[in-house]
């Protein structure tokens, strides 16, 4: 199942945001690690304002790739007002964006989260259009992926893997989740020698932080 789910969600993304996705996320943790730990007045707290500050850089990055790429992009908030999160809409899928602590951690399950993973029981009938090949988009039924991202175990003003994860209906675990070389290699193009050198990177900085905790 797990190769029509990836194959779904290529048909959804448009191939300029599949490779905006580690431009955006690499750009994102070197600003906000640059203008926090050389920032004088931050001194010690540097360390505390650091991620926080990388977050609001990187979901504004994410959304205007979204626009750029011709899809629909939202900031919006949870049902109690004290958490916004950015929510981009491809075809037949939703994707939000959350910093992981290693590549097989779970974001906790909120309201939000269980509303976008309700569908997500449909993917293993393999009856979804997007998944058939079909490419108009059914706008009441979309299925729910997290972009998680997490630092590099050597280097934290880097990101260490990006993965794109299919969570289960109850969160207790994902139901597919792909690395950003998986979606890079399986775009339908010859890649260039940039493309080549692109995946590359990821691919050793994900066996370099495969055990990261």
């Amino acid at each position: 199942m797990e190769p029509q789910i990836l194959q779904s969600i290529l048909r959804a993304l448009p191939e300029q945001f599949v490779y905006d996705i580690p431009r955006c996320i690499e750009t994102s943790y070197w600003e906000a690690h640059t203008e926090s730990f050389n920032n004088p007045l931050l001194g010690e707290e540097a360390s505390y304002h650091y991620p926080y500050y990388r977050r609001s850089i990187l979901e504004k990055k994410m959304r205007d790739a979204a626009l750029d790429a011709g899809l629909r992009a939202e900031r919006k908030s949870t049902p109690s007002g004290h958490y916004h999160y950015t929510e981009i809409h491809a075809k037949d899928w939703v994707f939000t964006v959350k910093h992981a602590y290693n590549k097989y951690h779970m974001p906790q399950s909120s309201t939000f989260r269980q509303q976008g993973s309700r569908l997500n029981c449909q993917l293993q009938q393999l009856i979804m259009p997007s998944i058939l090949g079909i490419e108009e988009s059914v706008e009441s039924s979309k299925f729910y992926a997290i972009i998680h991202h997490g630092a590099d175990c050597k280097d934290i003003s880097k990101p260490g893997f990006i993965r794109i994860g299919v969570p289960l209906e109850d969160f207790s675990g994902w139901m597919a989740c792909y690395n950003i070389h998986d979606l890079l290699e399986n775009l339908a193009k010859t890649p260039t020698e940039e493309d080549i050198a692109v995946i590359a990177t990821w691919k050793e900085r994900a066996i370099r932080n495969i055990h990261q905790e």
